[in-house]
C-alpha cells in the first residue's frame, strides 16, 4: 500500500509568493500512480483513483478510494480530534495534529513554467524537500493559477521505504481531476453510519 495513503498532506502555490492559495472548500478526483522496489529485489507498480473533500471551514476532510481493491473511506473531524476509518468494520481513533492547510512547503523552489499541450494555461512546476518519519521526501508540484485562487494540476513525491524492517525506494504520482468547489455545510463532512455504533 502506498505510504502517502496516511501521509496525504496537499499542498498548492501560486508563482508569485502566495503559497496558501487553494479554494478553502474543494472536491477532487486523484489518479494515483506509483513504484516501490525494496533492496531485496521485489518491487511492485500499483495505481488507484481516490476522491479527496477538504473544507478548511469545517474544519474536516474525508478522502475515499479502494486500496488493494477494497473501498476505504478516512473521515478526519480535526474540531473532534477523531479520525474514522471505514472499510468493512468502523475503526475509531485520536489524532494529535492539527488542519493540515494546502500550502506549499515554506522551502519550495520554482523550476520552470510549462504550457499545457492544447492550452492556453501556464503550469508553474516547484520542487521542495521535505522530511518525515522515513528520511527526506523530495517533491514536485504542477500549479495552475486562475484569479486569485489555484490548483494542483499533478504532484510527485521521491523518497525512501522502511516499511516492516524492509528497505527500499518509492515514487508516487497524483494527477488531480474533476476539482470543484464544496458549498458550505455539505452532507459529506457526517459520522459515517457503520461509526454509530462504535
Amino acid at each position: 500500500m502506498s505510504i502517502l495513503w496516511h501521509l496525504l498532506p496537499l499542498f498548492s502555490a501560486l508563482p508569485v509568493i502566495l503559497t496558501c492559495c487553494f479554494p478553502r472548500q474543494i472536491r477532487f478526483d486523484i489518479l494515483v500512480r506509483g513504484h516501490e522496489k525494496y533492496e531485496e529485489g521485489e518491487g511492485m507498480d500499483y495505481s488507484e483513483n481516490r476522491t479527496f473533500f477538504y473544507d478548511e471551514i469545517m474544519n474536516c476532510t474525508l478522502l475515499r478510494g479502494t486500496p488493494f481493491g477494497f473501498p476505504m473511506e478516512i473521515f478526519t473531524n480535526y474540531s473532534s480530534g477523531i479520525e474514522y476509518t471505514v472499510t468493512d468494520e468502523c475503526a475509531m481513533r485520536v489524532i494529535n495534529g492539527g488542519f493540515n492547510k494546502m500550502c506549499l512547503p515554506s522551502n519550495a523552489v520554482l523550476q520552470r513554467t510549462v504550457r499545457i499541450p492544447l492550452s492556453v494555461k501556464e503550469v508553474s512546476v516547484y520542487r521542495a524537500n521535505v522530511s518525515d518519519y522515513t528520511g527526506v521526501l523530495q517533491q514536485e508540484y504542477g500549479v495552475i493559477q486562475e484569479r486569485d485562487s489555484c490548483y494542483f494540476l499533478w504532484s510527485k513525491t521521491e523518497g525512501i521505504l522502511n516499511d516492516f524492517g524492509l528497505r527500499g525506494t518509492f515514487s508516487e504520482t497524483l494527477t488531480y481531476q474533476n476539482i470543484q468547489t464544496l458549498s458550505e455545510n455539505g452532507p459529506v463532512f457526517e459520522i459515517p453510519g457503520k461509526c454509530h455504533d462504535v
